[in-house]
């Protein structure tokens, strides 16, 4: 599905959508943290309910996510990456990559030295590791 954008770059057309911390969060906590449900996504990050309910609401809106019956318990809801999500890694991994050589966060070391190292191996590696597991929830 095509995101219907008046704008005149792709940056900007992009950061309609992308152009915040919350939404990128959320992003990375399905991406990379498996956390898909409401309680989870943002947690270590203290996002406010009205606003994770606003920016998922935007990415359902786009088609960025779906929200699904959990497959344990029909009565909750998750929320689940589409296939644009994970087109989505390589950009993740980037900005993580800038981060770690121009900020002073610190992150996991293993991963660092991943990301740092063979930036196409990691991408690989977290886009197999996010398919592996939306595939336990189709069953």
């Amino acid at each position: 599905m095509k995101i219907k954008s008046n704008a005149k770059c792709p940056i900007v057309a992009s950061l309609e959508i992308l152009g915040d911390k919350w939404t990128l969060v959320i992003l990375r906590d399905m991406l990379f943290g498996n956390k898909f449900s409401f309680s989870e996504i943002g947690s270590n990050e203290g996002i406010a309910t009205n606003i994770l309910n606003s920016r998922l609401e935007k990415l359902l809106k786009n088609g960025i996510i779906k929200r699904v019956k959990h497959p344990l318990d029909q009565r909750k809801k998750i929320y689940l990456p589409e296939e644009s999500s994970i087109e989505l890694i390589p950009v993740l991994v980037d900005l993580m990559i800038w981060s770690l050589n121009n900020t002073t966060v610190k992150f996991m070391p293993d991963i660092v030295k991943l990301i740092k190292s063979d930036r196409e191996k990691a991408i690989s590696i977290f886009e197999s590791n996010i398919k592996k597991k939306l595939s336990t929830f189709e069953h």
